[in-house]
C-alpha cells in the first residue's frame, strides 16, 4: 500500500509508536488538530495500525474531507 500511495500521502502516523499511541488513546482528536494546524484538510493522511485505536475511526468518519489508510485498506470519511 505504501508504494501505491507514494507521492500522494502528505502526512502519516504510525500507531506502532507507543508514545503516539498513548497520546491518541487519551485524545483521538489530536490527529485532526494536527491536520488542521498544518492546513492539510484536502490531502491524503495515512494512519498505520489504526485498529489499535478504534475511537480514531470515529474521527475519520466524522470528518468528510479526511482520508486514511490502514493495513492495506483505505477508508474515506
Amino acid at each position: 500500500m505504501r508504494r501505491q500511495l507514494a507521492g500522494t500521502v502528505e502526512l502519516s502516523f504510525s500507531l506502532l509508536d507507543q508514545g503516539l499511541l498513548t497520546d491518541i488513546l487519551a485524545d483521538p482528536t489530536r490527529i485532526r488538530q494536527e491536520i488542521a494546524a498544518r492546513d492539510l484538510r484536502e490531502t491524503v493522511i495515512c494512519t498505520d495500525e489504526i485498529q489499535k485505536c478504534p475511537a480514531l475511526m470515529d474521527e475519520v468518519h466524522s470528518n468528510a474531507r479526511a482520508s486514511t489508510c490502514s493495513a492495506g485498506a483505505a477508508a474515506t470519511g
